[in-house]
């Protein structure tokens, strides 16, 4: 019974803390860059002398735990499409 409470527990802090998560990202205002004349001059020397260092802005506005979390829900995807697989197999063979 403790085992069933426990799991109950966790799913559900699970689940405010992503709606949460969701409604603050929901919140925030984009922010806007503010370019240099500069910066400006730069990069379109560089990019008219073929080169590009520019990052990709989604890759470094990520934090580790959104990407450790899509990570876990991924694995947790491909757990339960196997499971899905073998319990397909296990019923069209019987």
């Amino acid at each position: 019974m403790k085992a069933i409470l426990a799991v109950i527990l966790i799913a559900a802090s699970f689940l405010f803390g992503a709606l949460t998560g969701i409604d603050r990202n929901n919140l925030k205002e984009p922010e806007e860059k503010i370019v240099t004349s500069e910066q400006a001059e730069s990069a379109s020397a560089v990019s008219s002398a073929g080169l590009s260092c520019e990052v990709d802005p989604q890759e470094t506005d990520i934090p580790w735990i959104a990407k450790l979390a899509g990570a876990i829900g991924e694995g947790v995807a491909i757990c339960f499409h196997a499971v899905i697989l073998v319990f397909s197999g296990i019923i069209q063979s019987g």
